[in-house]
């Protein structure tokens, strides 16, 4: 397998660190006491039977979104269920269609796996929706796999069940299937039923991480078909081979006391009054068009006249302290995605670095 960098990851993890307003997180600290988790010394177990994913896991998962156990694939982590989930069904020369702008790691995985990639555009004139004629027209006996978001990274909109229905039959009508990464989905309601009970071809993935803000347990699931399930595990067994159990039990241990459902209803009480700031921000700039997420702590501002991404990113860096990341990471250099996950505080002072930044940007 040929791995090629992700630039957008090795970024994220290098450089806005070093600025103090960070507008570009796509996560959210967890918002909850030690106290509140309700957790005790007895609750961080060491080992125990979690070799095809630890049962009591599987079940609160299946319990949570109603979906079978025996469709449960347990993994390090959404981004890690992803590769195992593409590791299981696509071969090399294989046909992807993936939508763009996109997260960089759902094109990478399928590049590591020697597929041909072809992309659905998702424009802003249709909300950054699939448009299903054109999906249709992009699809061929050779397509194996569509691969799409919900909350869409970087926009935040959601794909709705009569679109992924739609989208999902399409697909199958090609004999393909339809990966959604939903990992962003539960910011727009509790426990929103998951696309995979849309469509008999459509499987999703998630994890504990956005949020739930418990990414450092890399807790993360998919729902997929039986025989999906099983190839992937066996894959596993050549990688990793178990999760760490401290995290699987943990993460069992707060989806049934009630924690992460509070720290989750924090979340996206913090995300709506967040956006509401960033909306009226927005609404200040002509320089920026946006379309509205449909949840979330992530949005996509495109500058209204041509200008490069990387070079503004650059300039609010270097002289406002400030970082938001540039679009030309998700494939689209016209805008930069927008974080609003932070504290209040650092997000209205991040907001006024940003919008000093756009007054002294030169159009190019």
């Amino acid at each position: 397998m040929n791995f090629p960098p992700v630039r957008y990851m090795h970024w994220a993890k290098s450089v806005p660190g070093k600025y103090t307003y960070n507008l570009c997180a796509s996560g959210i600290n967890l918002l909850a006491s030690r106290e509140e988790l309700n957790v005790g010394i007895a609750d961080i177990q060491y080992g125990g039977d979690n070799f095809y994913g630890y049962p009591p896991l599987r079940s609160q998962i299946a319990t949570w979104y109603g979906v079978p156990e025996k469709n449960i694939l347990i993994s390090q982590g959404t981004s890690l269920v992803n590769f195992l989930v593409a590791c299981a069904i696509i071969q090399p020369g294989d046909e992807v269609i993936v939508e763009s702008p996109a997260y960089e790691p759902l094109l990478t995985i399928f590049e590591t796996l020697g597929a041909q990639l072809r992309s659905i555009p998702l424009r802003p004139e249709n909300r950054y929706t699939v448009d299903i004629d054109e999906l249709k027209q992009l699809l061929t006996p050779k397509t194996r796999m569509v691969v799409l978001s919900s909350l869409h990274n970087p926009t935040g909109v959601r794909i709705t069940e009569s679109q992924a229905r739609e989208i999902g039959a399409a697909a199958a009508n090609a004999g393909a299937r339809v990966l959604i990464d939903e990992v962003y989905q539960d910011f727009a309601g509790e426990t929103i039923a998951p696309a995979f009970r849309f469509g008999d071809n459509i499987i999703t993935t998630s994890s504990l991480t956005k949020v739930y803000g418990l990414g450092g347990l890399r807790v993360g699931w998919a729902f997929a078909p039986e025989e999906v399930v099983r190839r992937a595990y066996e894959i596993n067994n050549n990688m990793g081979v178990n999760n760490p159990f401290p995290s699987d039990h943990l993460g069992y241990v707060l989806m049934s006391n009630g924690a992460a459902k509070l720290v989750a209803s924090r979340a996206r009480e913090r995300a709506a009054k967040h956006w509401g700031i960033v909306k009226d921000f927005l609404a200040t700039r002509s320089d920026l068009t946006i379309v509205e997420p449909d949840g979330g702590i992530i949005c996509f501002p495109r500058f209204s006249e041509p200008k490069s991404s990387r070079a503004f990113a650059e300039h609010l860096q270097s002289n406002f302290d400030a970082v938001v990341a540039p679009g030309y990471f998700f494939g689209d250099d016209g805008g930069f995605r927008l974080g609003f996950g932070c504290e209040e505080k650092p997000l209205r002072d991040g907001l006024t670095r940003l919008a000093q930044a756009l007054d002294t940007f030169p159009n190019r």
